[in-house]
């Protein structure tokens, strides 16, 4: 069959130099795919309140997840200081 529906195509928002082989990570996956557990979206929101909305492969996501944990720790700590 040369057409086939029910397909998505999914990127990464990040710059090809920062993957593997300089190569933007692009996949095609049907809602059921196990492999979209591992791409991420988010919604970031800066300091100046504007959102940034991404799609991180499952590399980049790992990466974010990292920093967040990070962030997440120094508000903690920032929050409770002289307690």
């Amino acid at each position: 069959m040369a057409r086939e529906k029910g397909y998505e195509r999914v990127a990464c928002d990040r710059a090809e130099a920062v993957h593997p082989g300089g190569e933007l990570p692009i996949v095609f996956m049907t809602p059921e795919d196990k492999r979209n557990e591992e791409w991420l979206d988010i919604v970031y929101t800066d300091t100046l309140g504007v959102p940034m909305a991404l799609t991180l492969c499952p590399d980049c996501a790992r990466k974010y997840r990292s920093i967040m944990d990070t962030h997440d720790r120094d508000i903690t700590e920032f929050a409770n200081e002289g307690r």
